[in-house]
């Protein structure tokens, strides 16, 4: 029964991220004066509806999900006046951005909230070792490490990157927490040649926490979106040369997995992954891949340069080519998931 309530939490936790995300469409076309014909939440047959001021919003039967359908959304220029692709370009460019915007925006709160309701898994110093840039710079057993060169040790992001990027001989400056005091210090001469990469010579364990202010959560919320934001771009830009590419990604059934395991292990769990799965699928609607909304931007912005809309039918079948791949895409991925859970 217990396994049965997961799953069922994990389709809401899911469902609620992508409904966000058409929350995001609708808003932007209300505040806009766009028509919008149905705002629905989940797919397949109606389960309630009601219609308001010429907007039918309905309930239907599988919760995963939702869609903000527009008026004459597929509709010519001369069709109709009043349809989706009749609006003014940059009308049409807010909208289709509005939804990925919102999921952006919705891991922000969400990391906001979290690092002010339970703060963060502090990044303690468990030994130093003797003769190291860490010990040279004054580090102690027992310092929890705050920054970075500035920028804030949490949600594992951590900022711990930053010595491995840093100039050797500079070093990085890290801020620590001792007691009651806060340190900051300067680690040099970074470089190890044995490991051929840049080491301070310290062990960190995540046994303690960490407490945010509300102005300290802000900025850290917003730094994390930022390395985050990065990452994953980064990832997608080389994702061809990732070797055992489905180890390393999650489809739908590993996600559901996953978020049920959050479910099960309470309120933190679950708000600290929906962050990182609605600031995802945030960034990866924003991809300019056919059937992704950041393909449809890229053709609103030809349209705003050279006046002149790509031919709808054309546009349309990119984007069914699109669809078609991104489809073979999450079965792949989803034959390793299915695959790893049973291994085990």
């Amino acid at each position: 029964m217990s396994v049965v309530l997961s799953i069922l939490g994990a389709i809401v936790v899911l469902g609620v991220l992508i409904v966000i995300h058409e929350l995001g469409h609708f808003g932007m076309a209300r505040a806009l004066g766009l028509r919008v014909d149905e705002f629905a939440v989940g797919f397949g047959p109606k389960v309630l509806s009601k219609e308001r001021k010429g907007i039918l919003y309905s309930l239907r039967a599988f919760p995963l999900g939702g869609f903000c359908r527009f008026h004459g959304e597929d509709e010519d220029k001369g069709e109709d006046p009043t349809a989706f692709n009749a609006q003014k370009p940059w009308k049409r460019f807010l909208v289709i951005l509005a939804g990925a915007v919102m999921n952006i925006a919705f891991a922000y709160i969400l990391a906001t909230v979290t690092l002010t309701a339970w703060g963060d898994y502090a990044a303690t110093v468990e030994s130093v070792e003797v003769g190291s840039p860490a010990e040279n710079a004054g580090m102690h057993q027992g310092d929890i490490i705050v920054a970075v060169n500035g920028k804030t040790a949490a949600f594992d992001f951590a900022a711990l990157g930053e010595i491995q990027s840093a100039d050797p001989e500079t070093g990085v400056e890290i801020e620590v927490k001792r007691g009651d005091e806060y340190h900051t210090l300067r680690a040099k001469d970074l470089f190890d040649e044995a490991e051929g990469k840049n080491m301070i010579g310290i062990m960190i364990n995540y046994e303690g926490r960490r407490a945010f202010t509300l102005g300290e959560a802000l900025g850290t919320a917003w730094e994390f979106l930022v390395y985050s934001a990065k990452s994953l771009l980064n990832f997608f830009a080389n994702i061809l040369r990732i070797p055992n590419l489905s180890d390393h990604i999650m489809g739908p059934v590993g996600t559901i997995s996953v978020i049920g395991q959050a479910v099960r292990s309470g309120w933190e769990s679950i708000f600290r992954l929906a962050l990182y799965l609605s600031l995802n699928l945030g960034i990866f609607n924003l991809l300019p891949f056919p059937g992704l909304d950041g393909a449809r931007l890229v053709f609103v912005l030809i349209e705003m340069i050279f006046k002149k809309p790509v031919p709808r039918e054309k546009e349309g079948l990119i984007h069914l080519v699109g669809l078609g791949l991104l489809m073979v895409f999450v079965i792949y991925v989803t034959v390793g998931d299915v695959g790893r859970l049973i291994g085990g």
